[in-house]
């Protein structure tokens, strides 16, 4: 029988199975729960009327209080100690600057360098880039000369810009398109300089590989590209293999798709060792020894050869008979320079 001055408090059915935490406050508002730390059982009332709240789970609950009142006096220090290390951080490294003239290079080379052109207008750019036709359209399109503006001084050719004669222009300071029907008759556009020795400037301007006005180029651009591991093993054969493979008449490669991530510091890295690397100094060849050499490279020396020249591409003229830059091997192709900007000490890599 029950002792009709004893009774045990009957569990609530969201606490059934479950013991709080001792430092929970409730514990001295509605003591339902008392953890024992060895049994984790209930008590009765009785108990509780007469002995209180055991010693222990009162001193754990003002433990946890005192920390979480240190926790809450040390928030603005921490908030201010964040501040301060975000704030000189961006005057040190000057992220928004390394970002604008970054943003400047990576601007023009997409949105400058055209091909697919319709008399003046350029309609593709380097995402429209599908196909080795169009990587060498976008590089050069040296057919219609080089040069930074459509109209030069009044000239009614063409100008097409590709990757080469934007970066390295032929004609560095331009005029403005249709100069020569604005000006009075008798004036002659032609004879306009194209360099300018400004006052305190050592040499003419622009010099020698600069590009955007303040940034200098340092030494040129490099073409280089990741190969995968062809070989006629890897082809699925079907028949006599000798015959196959005969009839085949190339190697087969195991990948079947290569995408890059979409972070731009990401696509940095080559899975394997570049090759065939390529380098254009404009300060050693000369600003339309560059398109040759593009031109070598897009036809494997091949013109070279007729005309009976030396072949500007090292790595083609290396091989036993015409061989393309870029062929069924490619995997991936990057083109990079780097610059120097003297107003901010930065030095980016594109």
């Amino acid at each position: 029988m029950h002792d009709p001055h004893t009774q045990e408090f009957r569990l609530d059915r969201r606490y059934r199975g479950e013991v709080p935490s001792p430092f929970e406050p409730s514990l001295l508002e509605s003591p339902l729960w008392v953890n024992s730390f060895h049994k984790k059982k209930a008590v009765k009332v009785e108990s509780i009327e007469e002995d209180g709240v055991a010693e222990k789970i009162y001193a754990n609950w003002i433990k946890e209080e005192l920390q979480k009142e240190a926790a809450c006096l040390e928030l603005p220090f921490s908030v201010v100690f964040l501040a301060s290390f975000a704030f000189f951080a961006l005057g040190y490294l000057a992220q928004d600057v390394v970002m604008s003239v970054e943003n400047s290079i990576e601007t023009d080379i997409t949105e400058n360098a055209n091909f697919a052109f319709e008399g003046y207008f350029g309609n593709k750019v380097i995402g429209d880039v599908n196909s080795f036709a169009d990587f060498w359209s976008w590089t050069h399109l040296a057919s219609m000369g080089i040069g930074r503006s459509i109209v030069i001084c009044g000239d009614e050719t063409p100008r097409r810009l590709g990757l080469l004669p934007l970066v390295f222009p032929e004609m560095p300071y331009l005029y403005s398109e249709g100069l020569a029907e604005a000006v009075p008759e008798g004036y002659n556009v032609s004879a306009l300089p194209q360099r300018w020795l400004y006052p305190g400037y050592e040499k003419p301007a622009p010099v020698q590989n600069d590009y955007l006005r303040y940034n200098r180029i340092i030494g040129g651009l490099r073409f280089r590209q990741e190969v995968s591991t062809d070989d006629k093993a890897t082809c699925t054969h079907f028949g006599e293999e000798a015959t196959f493979r005969t009839w085949i008449g190339k190697p087969c490669t195991h990948f079947t798709e290569y995408e890059l991530p979409p972070d731009l510091l990401a696509t940095e890295a080559f899975n394997s060792a570049p090759q065939r690397v390529e380098w254009f100094l404009p300060e050693v060849e000369g600003t339309s020894a560059l398109v040759q050499h593009v031109i070598d490279m897009e036809d494997g020396c091949f013109s070279a050869r007729a005309q009976n020249r030396t072949c500007l591409c090292q790595w083609c003229n290396a091989q036993v008979g015409p061989h393309p830059w870029l062929d069924e091997q490619t995997q991936r192709v990057e083109v990079a320079f780097i610059t120097y900007n003297a107003h901010y000490g930065h030095h980016p890599t594109k």
